[in-house]
């Protein structure tokens, strides 16, 4: 095992859970390491802590799942929009660094922010409608991107630059 899955394996066993009605309650880890991530990028990146801020103002609870989903990348799905909450999930793929996967959760967390801006989408048809209209990909079934979800995957990432160096490691400070 080398050196970043060693340290992911510590965070895992130290990472406390967070309860539903925690800070963010709008944004929930579905494991350990979910809920960690979470937590961390919240407190160390101000892009992702505005993301979840403009999300707990919404109908939008996102659940973020850490999983090896074979694209090396991730993804939002609507899961739910029968009632009045609509619920989404964030699955992002386990190989990235801490650091990746900060970014990549800034990232989802915009897309996140698009859907919760769109009262409409309440359904796949929906959410193709929504990127034709908004999207890089108009023409893509489900391919959904904006160069504002990329940006603030960029933003979210240079926000850890002013991280205490012992952050993965929990309880070491």
């Amino acid at each position: 095992m080398g050196r970043v899955g060693a340290v992911l394996c510590v965070v895992c066993l130290l990472a406390k859970p967070a309860s539903a009605d925690s800070e963010n309650p709008h944004v929930r880890g579905t494991g350990g390491y979910a809920r960690w991530l979470v937590e961390m990028a919240s407190a160390y990146s101000v892009t992702v802590s505005a993301l979840a801020s403009r999300l707990a103002k919404s109908d939008v609870i996102v659940y973020v799942q850490i999983a090896p989903i074979g694209t090396g990348m991730a993804k939002t799905t609507l899961l739910n929009a029968d009632g009045p909450v609509r619920y989404l999930l964030v699955s992002i793929d386990i190989g990235h660094s801490p650091d990746g996967l900060v970014e990549m959760l800034g990232h989802e967390l915009q897309h996140a922010v698009e859907i919760a801006d769109a009262p409409g989408v309440r359904d796949q048809a929906g959410l193709v409608a929504l990127y034709r209209r908004i999207g890089l990909h108009r023409r893509a079934s489900n391919n959904f991107e904006t160069a504002l979800a990329q940006e603030m995957g960029r933003r979210a990432r240079r926000d850890l630059a002013s991280r205490p160096a012992a952050l993965y490691v929990r309880g070491s400070q």
